[in-house]
């Protein structure tokens, strides 16, 4: 399931997209269902590495329908449409997974529970609908929960009462179901429907009573229950929703003001609510409750219906991105060093806008040959990136980002500007006034001394970002500095050149040499997957018997445009400067080859990322002596920022001493 939340996520937000509130990081919802269309909840199940979707269709007498989408070992985003036998409802309908068995509930007309099971890849329409045996109707809608023992505990409002009902099922191996309570929660009253959710053995019921927040919790082992208790001033109208999947005790509580918006409360631990309530990121629109599902202990997926009745879908992860680093490496990991972890990259990091064209066939230039990234570098910092590849050169007067095949940009046959890097430096240097734990690497590479001497650029590097904010080894290799004596700065490099009185050190990418950091890696220079990861595997080979000790192993991941596509596939205009023929002739290839932009590439090349790096670990082809360092990306985001923090967690990179 994991591979198909980053798949999700570069789906949904390639690049830098989220919002923050209390600690989780929010994706912009998406409709992945255009025809789908529902008035009420979405019940969302995580099983067998898919993630499912169910929703019934708007009004009355509804028909009941699903999705699945996407499985963990597959590179390229997938759905299907569930076949359901038919299923009529008028209410929210819920579901959950075990190990083996996933589980369809809803209400019928006569207000009894129906369910539906099946195993791994069985159909549903070989399944027959069965009815729960009740004492009371029900009625308004179902939410579900699993308690650490397996039993699952069913959630909803008796008809023609405002009184609400909890159901303990037991289910065995075949996936058969069986009451073992039925009660009414004491002293709970509302016209809508509780929700369930469970740690342990305990189930908290929550519910909406006179705009406030109201819950209690039922102990399974005691047969006991706590008293109700009311949260004042949280104005809920309808359905509220509680996750407790994400890590460490966190839990995501929610619920739509009365007639407004989404508002969202984050706790570390218990059932009392805190007094910290924040909004939603604004971009969220639901006109129902919003429902859950796990993908691992630090993300989920959500998803609600519009006011157009569409189905949205968005991802959440319960850290910061932002200040990932201190959050994971501090204090317990603080005397690790940058060889021993492994940093999300961003290939050219400067190229999200082209501010200008240069070089000699510069009107061949646009979006599409020359940006790399979606976001900005101080979103990018934000979005956990924190080694940068920038290409500087001199741009009206001023030092920009580039994108070129030349270190000078006259020399180019074409390139383009990006970032100003007066822009890209402050924003740098801001961020590290906000998180000074963590750690950025500025790698500048593809230097021209040409307009600018490299020593003042050195210097305006330098008093951008603040004397006190670089950097300084005094001596010390790679191997020998703990990250706490690099929180909060910044280690500048430059390809091939070093200015140590400024705190500028140098880079190489060579087989052996002597500078601070000499980067390791394989640039494939490719548009063919196979070709790509073929060179890609061949490189971790080459690198299993050992490197130096100031290697940094970066895994350059860019499927990217070869040399004709990145001349003629993005010519799509007419410019006053061009060859009517040459033109024509750049045209007709593009459409006979249907090239890409290097941003569509990298969307593909980037979905093939964590499952073939998960992959050559477990069979051992990347391990203790060639693990990488770096995986540098085009359209870098938060995405990729998970991924390292999963690795990060790993037996791989985790001291033996630590294991």
């Amino acid at each position: 399931m994991k591979n198909f939340f980053y798949g999700l996520c570069l789906l949904l937000s390639l690049g830098f997209t989220g919002s923050y509130g209390q600690n989780i990081l929010f994706g912009r919802p998406f409709d992945l269902l255009p025809e789908a269309r529902t008035d009420a909840p979405v019940a969302l199940a995580n099983f067998h590495q898919a993630f499912f979707a169910f929703w019934k269709e708007p009004g009355v007498n509804a028909v009941l329908k699903g999705a699945s989408f996407g499985r963990n070992s597959q590179a390229v985003y997938e759905q299907h449409s569930e076949k359901l036998p038919e299923i009529i409802t008028d209410f929210a309908p819920a579901s959950i997974a075990t190990e083996e068995t996933l589980f369809l509930f809803w209400i019928d007309s006569k207000g009894q529970i129906c369910w539906l099971a099946r195993h791994k890849e069985e159909s549903w329409l070989k399944q027959q609908p069965k009815i729960l045996p009740l004492k009371n109707e029900v009625t308004s809608g179902l939410t579900v929960t699993m308690l650490a023992d397996g039993r699952i505990a069913l959630g909803s409002r008796k008809k023609n009462s405002n009184k609400l009902v909890l159901l303990l099922l037991e289910n065995d191996d075949a996936g058969e179901l069986r009451t073992v309570k039925e009660m009414t929660v004491k002293m709970a009253r509302t016209t809508t429907y509780p929700n369930v959710s469970a740690e342990g053995q305990k189930i908290m019921v929550s519910w909406a009573r006179m705009e406030m927040l109201h819950f209690t919790v039922y102990d399974t082992e005691t047969d006991s229950w706590t008293e109700n208790r009311a949260w004042t001033g949280t104005e809920v109208g309808g359905v509220p929703s509680v996750f407790r999947e994400l890590g460490s005790g966190k839990t995501v509580w929610t619920w739509r003001k009365t007639g407004k918006t989404i508002v969202q409360q984050y706790m570390v631990s218990g059932y009392a609510p805190e007094n910290n309530i924040a909004d939603f990121p604004s971009f969220f629109e639901p006109a129902a409750a919003v429902t859950f599902a796990g993908v691992d202990h630090n993300n989920f997926i959500m998803a609600y219906p519009g006011a157009d009745q569409k189905l949205y879908f968005s991802y959440g992860s319960g850290y910061e991105p932002a200040r990932w680093m201190e959050q994971y490496f501090f204090p317990h990991k603080e005397n690790y060093t940058l060889k021993d972890i492994v940093l999300p990259g961003a290939h050219d990091a400067g190229m999200s806008v082209l501010s200008g064209r240069g070089g000699k066939s510069g009107y061949t230039i646009n979006e599409c040959n020359t940006l790399t990234q979606v976001a900005g570098v101080a979103d990018q910092l934000e979005a956990g990136l924190r080694m940068f590849d920038l290409r500087i050169d001199l741009y009206q007067n001023e030092l920009y980002t580039k994108h070129a095949p030349a270190p000078c940009m006259n020399d180019a046959v074409g390139g383009g500007w990006g970032e100003p890097l007066k822009q890209v430096l402050e924003g740098v240097r801001r961020f590290l006034d906000r998180y000074n734990k963590e750690i950025v690497l500025l790698s500048f590479a593809h230097l021209c001394d040409r307009n600018m001497p490299l020593e003042k650029q050195a210097d305006f590097i330098v008093r951008m970002l603040g004397t006190d904010k670089v950097f300084r080894p005094d001596g010390r290799k790679l191997t020998e500095i703990p990250l706490k004596d690099l929180a909060g700065k910044v280690i500048i490099t430059f390809e091939g050149e070093d200015f140590p009185a400024k705190g500028i050190l140098s880079n190489t990418m060579t087989r052996q040499s002597d500078a601070f950091i000499n980067y390791v890696r394989e640039y494939a220079a490719t548009n063919s997957i196979d070709t790509f990861l073929m060179r890609q595997e061949r490189f971790l080979k080459r690198l299993q018997t050992g490197v130096a000790d100031n290697d940094y192993i970066r895994l350059d991941w860019q499927l990217t445009q070869i040399g004709q596509e990145a001349a003629i596939s993005c010519s799509h205009f007419q410019s006053s400067k061009s060859n009517p023929l040459l033109d024509g002739s750049l045209l007709l290839t593009n459409m006979l080859t249907k090239n890409k932009s290097i941003i569509e590439l990298a969307r593909i090349g980037n979905r093939y990322l964590p499952g073939k790096v998960d992959s050559w670990i477990k069979k051992g082809l990347i391990n203790a002596q060639n693990k990488p360092n770096i995986l540098y990306v085009d359209v870098a985001g938060s995405w990729i920022t998970d991924f390292c923090i999963d690795l990060n967690e790993s037996a791989l990179y985790t001291r033996k001493v630590e294991q």
